[in-house]
């Protein structure tokens, strides 16, 4: 039996290896290549050519007291994160989810959840934003929380550097407690240069922040079991809770994990069942917080603002799920990955090993080092805790498993990765402990291979920290640099390029303009989307402001000769997308043509798949000046249209348009019952209503090519 347990642990480990390389796991040794086995094979020459010294040096560090490592860890990364954040991103978020984030922080200190939406929402969609009369993102309240109070003295990019020291402090005396001093002070060491640890600690995303409740939910569950005292219960549920109203999913895997030994040493009287529960009113805090913001935005309590957005964006309901499922998987968000079946296990499974591979290469950079993960459990000490670092590690694993969105550099993971490095830790002493054993037992072997041997490891854990602070840390400066959209070589002329009081109209890479606006528009500097014909509207809007076109791709900026005259108000329908107010069925832009290949106007039209009579969908339109006006418009045919009613405020401009016709088309729509429409200055509401289908048609379907009001003298009218 002696055996059978450390070749099952082996085989174990093995497979898993196997499985987190996509079954290559050779090829971490040559990832950068050849730049990380130089590396290796430097450390290792001098760790020959000086042992004695070398190993004095090593036991001297090793034995310098705990708040030294700490220090020295934490600092490392707070001053990496900073750099990153400071130099190449230049205080700016990059990518869609933390300039949502920003945006919801900025909502927070000026004491809203939400912000109106401008009069034109049109110009400003974004990603992950929901923009239908109130603005908001679609994330979780907990980390745009703690931003908030970085908003008001302009440090929003101190914060996670700071998250990121305070996330390798805490490596320590989780390590010291689930295994041994030394793996504690060298994982805490190993995350600090860790590249993904600095890279996420310079954004605005909400990694760092689940991080750190993460460790702080293992560090209290750790002295429950030693301990059981009742302020680690408060603690494991304020950890918990904030968790919960950062990353939800995280939340509900760490429970699972955390109640296993909670359980155990409860039924094994180690714990007071009441000093226990004491942490449990705290988390309802939080989740009770998390009701009633989804309540307060979506008018449900259960109702969350990524399942608004996803349902008024994409054409299957419920898609943003976990499961599998021939619904599951969002193919407008996701349109890299094609889930044409729905998504499934076999599609996990893929989807896994992509997310580990840049997990790990990301994570370590040279990722060959993670191999050490396995030897601690090809011994017995560490007892469970080793276990439970493990199944820290591998419960992000299992529920992410079940989701079907890949996430850039399989980031899902991050939130447990000080586990991984605890663990590799251990290995690595483990590792280096067992070469030294046989060599020291083998006394024909010949001196050189001794010092190999016993240099072996060593040298693989400099090669980790050289490698990673002299090489792949310039690199990460250099990429992190020219990556992101390209922004940063166009951030002088977005911020002072243009005088004040100007709209900027973007053609391309209006993420990059959206930084730059703040909630409680407008501001010195609008930056919207270019919407052709329709940007007369913003003139109209801002009729003393300044106009430039701008392609920041090609840094390419024309101006643009303004026009105040508040007619014609010209509406490309598919601009209204997405649309919210509906009987529920999605809208959206679709590419069209006639059958004779004319294009539609802006090539694209508003297509709402209605399922049956008194379906509808309605948007808003923006009028700039009170008076009499004609309405006119313009919508698609085909075999699948139905029969539709259009209302402007309620008032029947069409009562029934047959927009079935047996080839693709386009129809004026005949609107003489609005050809003198009494408008005041404002929003006004627009109505497309199934009515009825010709029994030639195949479908209900609803379109809209574009409208257009004009102003008209009533008296030449009459």
């Amino acid at each position: 039996m002696s055996r059978v347990r450390p070749i099952a642990v082996g085989a174990l480990y093995l497979l898993g290896l196997a499985f987190c390389f996509d079954w290559r796991p050779h090829e971490a040794l040559f990832v950068f290549y050849p730049r990380p086995l130089l590396v290796f094979a430097a450390a290792l020459a001098l760790y020959i050519m000086f042992e004695p010294r070398a190993l004095a040096i090593w036991e001297r560090l090793v034995s310098l007291p705990a708040k030294y490592w700490i220090a020295a860890s934490s600092l490392a990364a707070f001053a990496g994160s900073l750099y990153l954040a400071y130099g190449p991103l230049e205080k700016l978020p990059h990518v869609p989810d933390d300039i949502c984030y920003l945006w919801q922080a900025r909502s927070f200190a000026m004491g809203r959840l939400s912000v109106g939406s401008h009069d034109l929402p049109e110009f400003f969609h974004l990603l992950f934003m929901i923009n239908d009369g109130q603005w908001y993102s679609l994330f979780q309240p907990g980390w745009p929380a703690l931003l908030m109070l970085a908003v008001w003295p302009s440090l929003e990019f101190f914060v996670n550097p700071l998250l990121s020291a305070v996330a390798v402090a805490l490596v320590y005396p989780i390590g010291r407690r689930a295994l041994d001093e030394r793996s504690a002070k060298l994982g805490m060491a190993m995350l600090a240069i860790s590249p993904m640890h600095l890279a996420i600690g310079a954004t605005l995303l909400a990694h760092s922040l689940a991080l750190a409740l993460t460790e702080l939910a293992v560090l209290a569950t750790l002295r429950l079991c030693d301990e059981g005292k009742t302020r680690d219960a408060l603690l494991l549920g304020a950890a918990l809770g904030w968790l919960f109203t950062t990353r939800a999913l995280n939340a509900v895997a760490t429970v699972a994990v955390v109640a296993i030994p909670l359980i155990y040493y409860l039924l094994k009287g180690r714990i007071r069942i009441g000093r226990l529960l004491a942490g449990v009113p705290v988390a309802a805090v939080f989740l009770v917080l998390q009701l009633a913001y989804n309540d307060a935005l979506t008018g449900a309590p259960l109702y969350w603002p990524q399942d608004r957005y996803f349902d008024i964006t994409e054409p299957k309901k419920g898609c943003h799920q976990l499961g599998f499922g021939k619904d599951v998987g969002c193919p407008n968000v996701h349109h890299e990955e094609s889930f044409p079946d729905g998504f499934g296990p076999k599609d996990a499974i893929r989807v896994t090993h992509t997310r580990l591979g840049t997990f790990l290469i990301t994570l370590f950079g040279w990722n060959a080092i993670f191999f050490f993960i396995g030897a601690p459990f090809l011994g017995r000490r560490y007892g469970w805790r080793k276990l439970f670092l493990l199944t820290v590690f591998l419960s992000l694993l299992i529920a992410y498993f079940f989701f079907y969105f890949h996430g850039l550099w399989g980031r899902y993971y991050y939130e447990s990765c000080f586990a991984i490095f605890l663990l590799v830790a251990a290995g690595i002493f483990a590792a280096r402990e067992w070469l030294a054993g046989v060599a020291a037992k083998d006394a024909t072997l010949p001196p050189v291979v001794v010092r190999l041997m016993r240099g072996f490891i060593p040298a693989a854990a400099l090669a980790y920290f050289a490698f990673n602070v002299f090489i792949f840390f310039p690199v990460t400066v250099e990429t992190m640099g020219k990556f992101f959209f390209g922004v940063d070589r166009r951030v002088e002329r977005m911020t002072e390029g243009f005088p004040e009081k100007s709209v900027v109209f973007m053609e391309d890479w209006y993420t990059a303009g959206f930084i730059f606006l703040r909630p409680g528009l407008p501001d010195t500097r609008l930056f919207v989307h270019d919407a052709g014909k329709m940007n007369r509207q913003m003139m109209q809007y801002y009729p003393d402001w300044h106009f430039f076109a701008y392609n920041p791709k090609e840094d390419r900026m024309q101006k643009v000769e303004p026009t105040s005259d508040p007619s014609p108000v010209f509406v490309e329908a598919e601009y209204k997308v997405p649309i919210g107010d509906s009987s529920g069925r999605y809208a959206h832009a679709e590419d069209y043509k006639t059958a004779a290949g004319a294009p539609a106007s802006s090539k694209l039209v508003l297509s709402y798949e209605a399922q049956g009579k008194g379906e509808w969908v309605a948007f808003r339109q923006f009028i700039f000046k009170s008076g009499n006006y004609a309405l006119s418009a313009q919508a698609p045919t085909g075999p699948d249209q139905g029969v539709m009613k259009l209302t402007v405020d309620g008032v029947v401009c069409a009562e029934a348009v047959d927009l079935y016709s047996p080839e693709l088309d386009l129809k004026p729509l005949p609107l003489k019952r609005c050809a003198a429409l009494d408008l005041l200055r404002g929003q006004h509401r627009i109505e497309l209503v199934a009515v009825g289908r010709n029994s030639a048609s195949t479908g209900w379907r609803l379109g809209l090519d574009w409208l257009q009001f004009d102003l008209v003298d009533l008296a030449a009218v009459r």
